[in-house]
């Protein structure tokens, strides 16, 4: 709650906004914009947390507890947009970068602008963004010049289209007259980002930053311009420091203390905070030397021994069930990094993995993370931002465990006892760990209101899980070819479950929507490419796919 308020006040207050830390002062013609940075901890001997052992310290939760506090949606009333930075390659080091610095491409910063746009509810259409051409033969430097000329002919848009929108704000307030450091009511939220240079692309200028002749797009790596900043832009980044950018205030995520540790292990246990194991001595040693303080590792452990609790059916006490997430833990104690401290990414994986292979008659089952595995290589290779239909995931789960009836029916428990349907049980337990949100939605379907449902995988940390369970020998003979055989699987378990449905159907469900942008890149991936060009001629696709746009 301290952070959280710290960061309300560098976004709201106008004074704090002419603090900054680390002796960075704000430039003078940032018309009161302010950049506020939220970032991880270094570690003991002062180096960041990056890649594999990064992440789950809170971040962006505190980020998105800071943006739903009332001041703050008053404060910035004409929106607030939300953008996952995390990107492919995010398991390097931060400072391996594209040329210039920046992380950024054409395409990935086009689609951070019109996501930009959908938040704020203008339609991406508006920005009027120019298309890159690609010419055969081109040399490779060449291309990427013109591709950096069109980001910044973008950067020009995007800053001219919310000048645009803030005069017609100020029209409506004819009662009061509005200084610049008040002009800057909107915030854009950059969620994980890897390399500094990225953000300047999203701190646009008044008119484009077309001043005194600049057209805005100069030379150098970044977005170039002149002009006063209308933006505020909130930053979440496992870097320990923003050298070099513009007036940005950073605030360090400090590591929880045992007490916060234990109520956050309570809350998501469901177990009221004057419990008697509050107060256990073994349960402090728990959070402390074994998970480590890690905020995401100790709700995961919450729900872990919620759900423990509630299939042992009452006949496993809590000291019991403790004992067994601390032998869980036993695994990551002996696996130290150079500076002789454990990863907080092994000692969740160590929980991961026994979470998901329970015992079923004194054996492991190895269908939960099957399933998981597959889930994450199908649908979210790249990121865990994705909203995936729930019904798209049950049957990818159903067919998956029945490819692989060979193996499971000689060695898994589950499957022995349940068949394929034993995948069904997967959703409900993966969502009683956290793994993955469930949410939700009512779609307009032929008239009447339909209820579906979608997941989104908690965190890239758990999404990276998956690596370790294709890594695991155990696992070898199931995880085989994964890409190919599991896409094909998705591809299967959709065509025999909708073939009899158009897909130029009027009011299509989520299902027929994710099918509609993504199905040819799935059978791509499946291999399937006789399939691929048979689907790409289909006109009834066709028509689907350009109405879904």
């Amino acid at each position: 709650e301290t952070v959280v308020s710290s960061v309300v006040r560098r976004l709201v207050s106008k004074i704090d906004r002419e603090v900054t830390s680390a002796g960075v002062g704000v430039d003078g013609d940032d018309g009161g914009a302010c950049c506020v940075a939220i970032l991880s901890s270094p570690d003991q001997n002062g180096e960041q947390l990056v890649g594999r052992g990064g992440g789950g310290e809170g971040k962006s939760t505190i980020a998105a507890l800071a943006c739903v506090r009332g001041d703050v949606r008053t404060r910035y009333h004409r929106g607030i947009a939300w953008l996952n930075m995390k990107q492919r390659n995010e398991d390097d080091d931060p400072h391996r970068r594209l040329p210039g610095g920046s992380r950024l491409d054409f395409e990935s910063y086009g689609s951070y602008l019109s996501d930009i746009c959908r938040q704020i509810d203008i339609k991406p259409q508006q920005l009027q963004l120019s298309p890159v051409i690609c010419t055969p033969g081109e040399d490779g430097a060449i291309s990427e010049l013109r591709k950096r000329g069109h980001m910044r002919d973008a950067y020009v848009r995007m800053g001219k289209l919310l000048t645009t929108l803030q005069h017609q704000s100020k029209k409506g307030k004819n009662s009061r007259r509005h200084n610049h450091q008040q002009h800057t009511n909107f915030l854009v939220v950059l969620d994980d980002v890897f390399a500094r240079e990225d953000i300047e692309w999203f701190q646009f200028r008044r008119g484009g930053g077309v001043e005194n002749g600049d057209d805005g797009v100069g030379g150098g790596d970044g977005p170039g311009g002149g002009g006063e900043r209308i933006n505020d832009v909130l930053v979440t980044s496992r870097l320990t420091e923003m050298k070099g950018v513009s007036g940005a205030t950073t605030l360090v995520v400090p590591p929880l203390e045992t007490k916060e540790a234990v109520r956050l292990l309570m809350t998501e246990s469901d177990l009221l905070s004057n419990h008697p194991i509050a107060k256990n001595r073994a349960v402090r040693l728990l959070v402390k030397e074994r998970l480590l303080l890690h905020p995401l590792t100790i709700k995961f452990a919450g729900r872990w021994l919620s759900l423990k609790r509630a299939t042992s059916g009452g006949q496993k006490g809590i000291d019991e069930i403790l004992g067994e997430m601390k032998d869980a833990t036993e695994g990551a104690a002996g696996k130290n990094n150079v500076n002789g401290s454990r990863n907080n990414a092994d000692v969740l994986y160590s929980m991961l993995n026994q979470a998901m292979s329970p015992l079923i008659k004194g054996k492991e089952t190895k269908i939960i993370r099957l399933c998981f595995a597959a889930l994450v290589t199908v649908f979210y290779r790249e990121s865990c931002s994705a909203l995936v239909p729930l019904e798209i995931a049950n049957d990818l789960f159903l067919k998956v465990v029945e490819n692989e009836k060979d193996i499971l029916s000689k060695e898994d428990t589950l499957f022995q006892s349940n068949g394929r349907q034993a995948a069904k049980l997967v959703p409900e337990i993966l969502g009683a760990l956290g793994v993955f949100n469930i949410t939700k939605h009512t779609t307009q379907a032929k008239g009447s209101k339909q209820n579906e449902s979608s997941i989104q995988i908690d965190h890239d940390l758990i999404r990276r899980f998956s690596d370790f369970i294709c890594n695991d020998e155990n696992m070898h003979f199931l995880v085989r070819n994964a890409e190919q055989h599991w896409n094909e699987a998705y591809v299967q378990s959709y065509f025999q479950k909708k073939a009899t449905h158009l897909w130029d159907d009027i009011q299509p469900d989520r299902s027929r929507k994710y099918a509609l942008e993504k199905m040819p890149t799935h059978i791509i991936q499946a291999e399937m490419f006789d399939d691929a060009e048979t689907l790409l001629q289909n006109q009834s696709f066709i028509r689907g796919r350009f109405w879904s746009l």
